[in-house]
């Protein structure tokens, strides 16, 4: 393929065109012959790989769940509310750390990082949170 390439662009930016144009086009015809079904292929394998990806996080959720209902069959207190009490805190730590910059001031060159790593805390931690106790729209999808 890349010999190809190599043909093509060495005979136009060389100054040596031995057949002209015809023969540029034609490896560049014959370099691109296929490109479409193999792209078509590479969709299908990655969006299969997302699907069973997907899948795992689904079924690990789900199994949390298990967990969480096989613990509040327990008459321990501690353990049928620490999942409670652990999601309140990380809640709570979001709170903080949302609220935080209001009263802190924060140097113009950090502001950046800051900003990145509250949308992080926000969109993983606490969402991941909100769609463990909530459920997915995806678990919902593919249920219906």
């Amino acid at each position: 393929m890349f010999d190809i390439i190599k043909t093509a662009l060495g005979s136009v930016f060389g100054g040596k065109t031995p057949q002209g144009e015809s023969q540029i086009l034609n490896s560049l015809t014959e370099l691109l012959k296929g490109q479409k079904q193999k792209q078509r292929d590479f969709e299908l394998a990655l969006e299969k790989e997302f699907q069973k990806r997907l899948d795992k996080e689904i079924e690990d959720r789900q199994s949390a769940r298990e967990m969480q209902s096989e613990a509040l069959r327990q008459s321990d207190l501690f353990s049928k509310r620490f999942l409670y009490y652990l999601s309140a805190g990380i809640m709570l730590g979001a709170l903080i750390a949302n609220l935080a910059p209001l009263f802190v001031v924060i140097p113009e060159e950090s502001q950046v990082i800051v900003n990145k790593s509250m949308d992080f805390f926000n969109y993983v931690v606490a969402g991941g949170i909100i769609s463990f106790f909530y459920g997915t729209k995806v678990n919902n999808r593919k249920n219906a």
